[in-house]
């Protein structure tokens, strides 16, 4: 692409029924363009550009060949994190209760143990959950009473007191599990006006370990579980296999049907699946088994909810490759399921929506790509904050069974930002975290036109305390699924009734970071 001439990767050209469409990342601009725009700005013909184009251009927009900047300036970070812990909500509290795990997933960068967090012994104490508890409570309450009644109101429906448990194998630790949630609603919740009835819990397994205890503990308590399935037998064995080599479906499955047995509406409502795929044959492989899997003999789902994540072995070279054939079917098949669900009434949206038979999430990700654009740029601009993460730090609160604070679950904890048995987050830790993580984002991120949407994880970037840049080939696949997303959106758009039909889903299920 060019701009005035020369070459410009800030630009994308897109191409949709014959129609040209140009993004400029400098701007956030996306419009549709004239054939002779598009030919100028690909380099393939005479600088010759339409009015529209010569306006656009003298207004910066479609100009500038790459960015001043395109993260917050690195001086400025101090002040940015500090804002972040005084005025961010608590989303949830993780409490990795135990290091130690009874299977050695094959895909798990713990079995494989080549960072700074492995399989260990280690258990939380009594003492380090509850520190950690306290320290959720006294920021959770501290920012809840800045709100005004009707605030306090809105809010707690998008951020319930939350404690989810983390591992290892969270069950391995049963009664820290029990000793923490014990502890966590016998806050003075009340104080707040919040009904411990509000409280909600989560644990992330593998299943293999159940009991009578453990399943009435989950079942009373309404405790929201996700559990570890890749799919069928052979999918699931040829990793999830425990220290001698054999394999965990059988177990994992047949608690599964136990606890459907017992309770079918608590796992309808309260038990999510996660299967973990390393390819596109895998995935359709385990989205075959689950077809049938997810769905009793009378036809009623017994599970909530089916996340499909991609991973890699640790040692494994992932595979970038980008071939074209792939934006092609991804557009035609996306146009499909516009033209399927364009036949359907209200209702009919409305009862498959409800028994999950759309996948709402991929219309919903749509919307997020929205918020990023923009549609009628008066001026464009050669540098940009943006932070490029969530916020380390203030929206989930990750503690390590020794009482460090972490990014999240997603870290190799080897970049510890506090400890909950000290003075809670260190603020010059904080900084220093955020400032080696931007300075990854300084160079080739500044010339690439999809750096308003990339969002490379500070967590899963960590290696023994070093943040890892991302390779050529991961950013070339990164640029095409955006190419495939914004495609996806402007023939999304052009649905006017489906496009509002699903803009009051995504009004609905508000989850931006919430600010006091």
């Amino acid at each position: 692409m060019r701009s005035n001439g020369k070459f410009s990767p800030l630009v994308k050209i897109l191409k949709m029924d014959n129609r040209h469409f140009g993004y400029d990342a400098a701007s956030g601009l996306l419009c549709e363009i004239e054939d002779e725009d598009a030919g100028f700005l690909l380099g393939k013909n005479s600088p010759v550009i339409s009015p529209v184009m010569k306006k656009a251009q003298a207004r910066c927009v479609f100009s500038f060949k790459e960015m001043e900047r395109c993260t917050v300036a690195l001086d400025a970070i101090p002040e940015i994190v500090t804002h972040h812990i005084e005025h961010i909500f608590p989303r949830k509290l993780i409490l990795e209760v135990t290091e130690n795990c009874n299977l050695r997933c094959k895909y798990c960068f713990n079995t494989i143990g080549n960072g700074q967090r492995i399989h260990a012994k280690k258990q939380m104490t009594a003492e380090t959950a509850f520190a950690g508890i306290d320290h959720y409570f006294k920021v959770y309450r501290e920012k809840f009473l800045r709100f005004s009644a009707s605030e306090q109101e809105y809010y707690l429906k998008r951020a319930v007191p939350n404690l989810s448990w983390w591992g290892g194998e969270p069950f391995l630790n049963f009664e820290l599990i029990k000793a923490s949630k014990s502890y966590f609603e016998n806050l003075p919740w009340e104080d707040l006006g919040i009904d411990k009835n509000l409280l909600r819990y989560a644990v992330v397994t593998n299943l293999t370990v159940l009991n009578s205890e453990i399943l009435e503990f989950l079942v009373e308590n309404q405790i929201n579980m996700f559990v570890s399935l890749d799919g069928a037998q052979q999918l699931h064995d040829a990793n999830r296999v425990f220290a001698n080599g054999e394999g965990s479906f059988e177990i994992v499955k047949n608690h599964l049907d136990q606890l459907y047995a017992a309770a079918p509406e608590y796992c309808r409502q309260h038990i999510g699946i996660h299967a973990v795929y390393e390819n596109r044959k895998i995935l359709l492989k385990a989205k075959k088994f689950f077809k049938e899997y997810l769905y009793d003999s009378q036809g009623n789902r017994k599970f909530c909810e089916i996340f499909y994540i991609y991973q890699s072995k640790p040692n494994d070279e992932i595979n970038f490759s980008t071939k074209k054939r792939n934006k092609k079917y991804s557009i035609e098949v996306f146009k499909q399921k516009m033209e399927i669900l364009s036949a359907l009434s209200k209702e009919e949206l409305d009862d498959r929506i409800r028994q999950k038979k759309i996948n709402i999430t991929e219309y919903l990700d749509l919307f997020k790509l929205e918020k990023k654009l923009l549609f009628d740029a008066s001026q464009g601009c050669n540098h940009y904050d943006k932070l490029f993460a969530c916020p380390v730090g203030a929206e989930i609160i990750y503690v390590g069974t020794n009482g460090d604070l972490h990014a999240c679950h997603k870290t190799d904890e080897s970049y510890p930002i506090g400890n909950v048995k000290e003075h809670g987050v260190d603020l010059n830790k904080l900084v220093r975290f955020n400032s080696d993580y931007l300075s990854n984002f300084q160079n080739d991120c500044r010339k690439c036109w999809a750096f308003r949407f990339c969002g490379k994880c500070p967590a899963q970037m960590l290696n023994k305390g070093v943040f890892l840049s991302a390779s050529k080939a991961e950013c070339a696949c990164m640029r095409r699924y955006f190419e495939i997303e914004m495609l996806k959106y402007i023939v999304f758009v052009s649905n006017e009734r489906l496009y509002n039909y699903l803009k009051e889903y995504d009004t609905q299920l508000e989850t931006g970071i919430i600010y006091v």
